[in-house]
């Protein structure tokens, strides 16, 4: 069973609560994502794999941020996703990338979702490998990225919430990819 069903399964049966914090598959606290540690260091990457205005794509290095519960799927701007009620009391939403041109072995990957700078959801763990995609690359999803409070869901359903993903591979790379999109409660 992949790391990431195994952690999916932990969030099901181990229950959400309303703490302050998600903590790391390892039970420590998650570091919070900063842009300052992430587009100025070395190795870093900020590529954005949707086609430019002239139609090419991006070569090299890239993620593309996504949804999926069971494989992933692409998100537009502004597009609404469903908040889910949990079994065990806690609120997610699923996060998923597509991406390539990395190393795919112990990669880091993070989930924040925010509002006005704050962020509301996370999910920080670490991978082992990633599956490859139909395309070519890397396809990922079933990511649950848990809010940290229930009663911020009523808050911030309906609203426009900044997704972020940030993928940091074992060659040292940072890879990095955002989009608005508009959280609904609840399924």
């Amino acid at each position: 069973m992949r790391p990431a069903a195994l952690f999916a399964l932990a969030m099901l049966f181990g229950g959400c609560g309303d703490d302050d914090s998600t903590p790391a598959p390892d039970g420590s606290a998650p570091a919070p994502v900063t842009d300052a540690g992430l587009d100025a260091g070395a190795g870093s990457v900020d590529a954005d794999p949707r086609p430019r205005p002239d139609g090419s794509t991006p070569s090299g290095a890239f993620v593309e941020i996504g949804t999926g519960a069971r494989r992933y799927e692409p998100l537009e701007a502004g597009e609404q996703i469903p908040i889910i009620a949990g079994p065990q009391g806690g609120f997610h939403v699923w996060g998923g990338f597509h991406g390539d041109g990395f190393d795919d072995t112990d990669v880091r990957i993070v989930f924040e979702l925010a509002l006005g700078g704050e962020t509301y959801a996370r999910a920080d763990y670490t991978e082992f490998s990633l599956p490859p995609g139909a395309g070519g690359g890397y396809d990922y999803a079933a990511v649950a990225v848990v809010y940290d409070q229930n009663s911020d869901v009523q808050t911030t359903s309906g609203e426009m919430m900044t997704l972020r993903l940030t993928v940091e591979s074992a060659d040292g790379q940072v890879l990095t990819d955002t989009i608005d999109v508009v959280p609904v409660c609840c399924e």
